[in-house]
């Protein structure tokens, strides 16, 4: 397959990972949705920011749009028959599978493959799909444009959309609550490709994304709809956000200056380079209230990739020393 032959849209939605991989491969981040895109390109890509409606699971109306506009040329004479439409979003489970009954009678084939996840990374990559056929393509189509020697698992779409919530528990809580993640699952109706779940499970996260916290509430508000026991991570997550409002207002009684630079000496976990959800969410507080945060952490995790993200997203606000640096400032007691 060319690569016209293939269209990516969502530009602004795609990990920078993949991003890096698409231009370097020569392939054309291809930011306009039209009709034009349909019918000129034979695979479609399709990413879009991840938000919450208020209901409290996913919005996909820009996705519903997208779905007409493959209608739309359906009814007006633009051939469709045989292309592919990739979902690469975050979806509430159970979308693919809609998505799929619209557009099966126009004969365009439909997956959900969920690289959009940092957490997910090549060459394990899990395809859903209510169409088997369609899984070759993807492992056929993946090893010869994205990437190299990747493995596509084959799932269905309800198994992959919740599996791809799933993995922020790994981020969110600990172990108790990725037990009680996995025997939800048992119970539910995706109990057959367990096992396939638990190969996916073992990862090493790193920084927490905006999208993990709303995976993980997509994932209870599925949950609770199915009537299923809900002691996945709610409660979790909610005491973690009560022990940050503890820890700042105890650090507001303190009465230290905003001109003070307030020093959090280590924000991974020991021997690792696992975040500390608390801690990293604490300095987000502290910088919201005008805090000065100096970071001390060993000079191979400075030099990564997580405290470039952090100074992206909290600029001259964030400083990072080396462990054992003498830095003036308050020692926030953590």
């Amino acid at each position: 397959m060319s690569k016209s032959q293939i269209s990516i849209w969502g530009t602004n939605y795609l990990p920078k990972i993949l991003v890096d991989t698409i231009e370097e491969k020569g392939y054309e981040i291809n930011s306009v949705e039209s009709e034009e895109t349909v019918k000129n390109h034979d695979v479609i890509f399709f990413f879009q920011e991840s938000n919450l409606t208020t209901e409290g699971l996913f919005d996909t109306t820009k996705l519903y749009e997208m779905v007409e506009m493959w209608g739309y040329c359906f009814e007006n004479g633009i051939s469709v028959e045989n292309k592919t439409f990739i979902l690469c979003c975050d979806l509430n489970p159970g979308d693919t599978k809609k998505i799929h009954e619209i557009m099966n009678p126009m004969n365009i084939n439909v997956c959900y493959l969920p690289i959009h996840n940092t957490n997910l990374i090549p060459p394990r990559i899990p395809v859903g799909t209510l169409n088997p056929v369609v899984v070759s393509q993807i492992s056929d189509l993946l090893n010869k444009t994205l990437f190299e020697s990747v493995h596509v698992f084959s799932m269905t779409s309800l198994s992959v959309e919740i599996l791809n919530l799933g993995l922020s528990q790994t981020k969110l809580s600990k172990n108790l609550s990725l037990i009680n993640y996995k025997n939800t699952l048992i119970q539910s109706s995706v109990s057959n490709e367990y096992p396939l779940f638990e190969s996916f499970l073992d990862y090493k996260p790193q920084i927490e994304y905006k999208e993990d916290v709303l995976r993980n509430k997509v994932l209870s508000k599925y949950i609770d709809l199915h009537g299923l026991p809900n002691n996945v991570a709610k409660n979790i997550v909610e005491e973690k956000q009560k022990n940050i409002e503890f820890v700042v207002h105890e650090f507001l009684k303190s009465e230290t200056p905003k001109t003070t630079s307030i020093i959090v000496d280590g924000l991974c976990y020991s021997e690792s380079t696992f975040v500390d959800y608390n801690k990293y969410q604490l300095i987000k507080e502290l910088i919201t209230l005008g805090y000065l945060i100096v970071v001390l952490e060993d000079e191979e995790f400075i030099r990564g990739k997580i405290p470039l993200e952090m100074s992206n997203d909290f600029g001259k606000n964030i400083k990072f020393y080396k462990k054992g640096s003498s830095v003036d400032g308050y020692l926030l007691p953590l």
